[in-house]
């Protein structure tokens, strides 16, 4: 058997010996709050994305699809002194 014996009831205590949870509520509102707002931006962002995605198979499959192709390979270049790194657009989100 576990507890105490029968007829005799321990006395609940919210708190626990020696501890003062009065700051307790703080951080805890405090710790909710920025993991509201992290989640908040997270959502935001993953809309950006979602709609992101959207207009870019939109475009890429309508008659301006060779414009959407341009844009992918367009030529965008790294140059510091006499090196030249010349690699597409698509290298560059994708790769580097």
């Amino acid at each position: 058997m576990v507890g105490p014996p029968r007829g005799k009831r321990a006395p609940m205590n919210d708190q626990l010996p020696g501890r003062d949870l009065s700051k307790s509520p703080f951080f805890v509102e405090r710790a909710l709050t920025t993991l509201q707002h992290f989640l908040h931006v997270e959502a935001i962002s993953g809309v950006v994305l979602l709609v992101a995605a959207a207009a870019a198979l939109l475009w890429a499959n309508s008659p301006f699809a060779h414009a959407y192709h341009h844009l992918w390979n367009l030529p965008i270049s790294l140059r510091l002194g006499e090196f030249v790194f010349v690699r597409s657009l698509h290298f560059w989100i994708n790769d580097a």
